[in-house]
């Protein structure tokens, strides 16, 4: 029940925080800025408040997180992702230097038309 209470006062504090945000931003020039940052966090905060009422009636309450792996079966699935790397290493012949992509070919700048024309003539 204090997770639930926590998670709906941080949905409605994020909301205020960030419709404080557009408040101060709005009203930045205006000498009562401050005060209209406090009324559009607490606009924020209700409507934070309300959103996470709504989700909670329509979706019900979240699903509790799954148990933690115990270490052995957490030691067995290193043991099989490093089986698998090492075999596909295998499988692979040449270093990695072969199988990089060679470089492009450098072609140079064709010859303009008119300059052969020009040097073929007598």
């Amino acid at each position: 029940m204090l997770r639930l209470l926590v998670a709906l006062g941080m949905g409605g504090a994020s909301s205020a925080c960030a419709l404080a945000a557009v408040g101060w931003t709005l009203y930045a020039g205006h000498p009562q800025a401050t005060w209209v940052a406090q009324c559009f966090a607490a606009w924020g905060f209700l409507a934070g408040l309300a959103c996470g009422g709504l989700h909670l009636h329509f979706h019900g309450r979240p699903a509790p997180a799954p148990a933690a792996l115990p270490p052995e079966a957490l030691a067995g699935l290193v043991r099989a992702t490093l089986a698998r790397a090492a075999a596909e290493r295998d499988a692979r012949p040449g270093s990695a230097a072969d199988r990089r992509p060679a470089p492009a070919p450098v072609v140079s700048a064709p010859v303009p038309v008119a300059d052969v024309a020009e040097a073929s003539t007598p």
